[in-house]
């Protein structure tokens, strides 16, 4: 990075890293909130239902939502406003019809899902209210990806904390009289809000919608294209983001889910120390398109180092505090996850590493190599889950989760050489 490039990025950080310690803490008195007022079943179907939708919305994003970031990125840094417009027509076009069709397929199915699968039979209304999760989030995150793209992260962490606060301020008020019902309106009501709001920020970055008949089949092949491998990555590693509580519902029962749940917040919370791998996206683009593949290089090494020397610190408070810390901020029912904290701690960094090597690769045309590697962990999470759950539960899950980021941070660091290799010297590259 040059040092308007290393200012901006450090500026990025410390504005996202706020955000997300915001957007922790909020999502967590959300959770603390559902956990106080409800029965350990209803809390454990919130978020096993969350979880199914999540995966779901991962898979039909088709890797759509990191491609709009990377080709929107190319256009900005051209100052192609028009092409802007036609990525982002073609994305919204592409997910949201996908949204709504898939949301008709599993309302279909929620009765069979709901009974045989979360294991909760009387929740099959509630459980086709969450599936309006799918158009509605889809329909959020392509203005947050365009936000993103421009590197506004001021404006793109004030639309997600708003959410949260959106939600948290309906759960305050509406729990005990409605339940799990005020959860469910306030997530889905806030995501079609603020994603008005967000369409009319986005316009002011000169990106437009193009009407469908605008739009040439080329503009759509061009985008489903560079999408493909991306597709496969993005939705392997949210895949494993979400296994845990999936696999907990499958192996377990609900209240497995709900314990879990408690460290789930916890860990999100950590999160705000690595946004690094969202804000390098629209960096390393533009050092992709220079050419400058020692400073990419030394980036990533430089960054996967920075983010490894937390590793001692979260195990450390873990292992020491983190009974503490949930008897504070739950209650003391729920020091049980205590140990499931420190184990998701500890894997958070590993994920961090392996998201910023592999944007990084993203970014750089090595998407097959990221895609081929994603694979295997997805794999090897889900085989650890399924040995270690029936075992160990929730530390199980945890476990499974963190040893899975350990072999992907790896592995994308080798990926990382092999790239590196091929660009630099691609006369004696394999």
């Amino acid at each position: 990075m040059n040092k308007a490039q290393l200012k901006s990025f450090i500026r990025g950080s410390v504005v996202s890293m706020l955000g997300v310690v915001v957007l922790g803490v909020l999502n967590f008195f959300v959770r603390r909130t559902l956990k106080l007022n409800l029965s350990m079943t209803d809390f454990g179907f919130i978020y096993s239902a969350f979880s199914v939708v999540m995966m779901i919305l991962l898979f039909i994003d088709m890797g759509l939502g990191q491609s709009a970031i990377i080709l929107i990125s190319r256009s900005f840094a051209e100052e192609d406003k028009e092409e802007a417009s036609r990525i982002f027509s073609v994305v919204f076009v592409v997910k949201m019809l996908l949204a709504l069709v898939t949301f008709a397929i599993m309302a279909l199915l929620a009765p069979w899902i709901a009974r045989y699968f979360l294991k909760y039979p009387s929740s099959t209304m509630m459980f086709i209210a969450i599936l309006l999760i799918l158009p509605a989030q889809a329909f959020l995150t392509n203005v947050l990806n365009v936000m993103n793209a421009k590197k506004a992260f001021f404006t793109r962490q004030v639309m997600m904390s708003l959410r949260a606060l959106l939600v948290l301020a309906g759960v305050i008020f509406g729990v005990t009289a409605f339940g799990v019902k005020s959860w469910v309106t306030c997530f889905v009501g806030s995501c079609f809000f603020l994603g008005v709001i967000g369409w009319l920020i986005i316009r002011s970055y000169g990106v437009k919608f193009v009407p469908l008949y605008k739009l040439n089949l080329e503009t759509y092949k061009s985008v489903i294209t560079f999408s493909s491998w991306i597709a496969v990555s993005t939705a392997g590693i949210y895949a494993m983001y979400y296994m845990d509580s999936i696999c907990l519902t499958w192996l377990s029962d609900l209240e497995a889910v709900a314990v879990y749940n408690v460290a789930l917040p916890l860990m999100r919370i950590a999160q705000s120390l690595f946004v690094f791998p969202l804000i390098f996206t629209p960096f390393v683009t533009e050092m992709w398109k220079k050419k400058d593949y020692k400073g990419i290089q030394r980036s990533c090494y430089i960054g996967s180092a920075v983010m490894l020397a937390t590793l001692p610190v979260l195990v450390a408070i873990g292992y020491y505090f983190a009974p503490l810390i949930i008897r504070f901020m739950f209650d003391k029912e729920s020091v049980v996850a205590a140990s499931s904290v420190t184990v998701l701690w500890a894997g958070m960094v590993f994920n961090a590493i392996a998201g910023f090597n592999m944007n990084a690769l993203n970014a750089g045309g090595s998407r097959k190599m990221v895609a081929l590697m994603v694979c295997g962990c997805v794999m090897v999470n889900f085989t650890l889950n399924v040995i270690l759950i029936p075992q160990y539960s929730y530390l199980g899950a945890a476990w499974a989760t963190a040893v899975t980021y350990f072999i992907m941070a790896l592995a994308s660091v080798i990926c990382l050489v092999i790239a590196f290799r091929k660009k630099q010297y691609p006369e004696i590259a394999p």
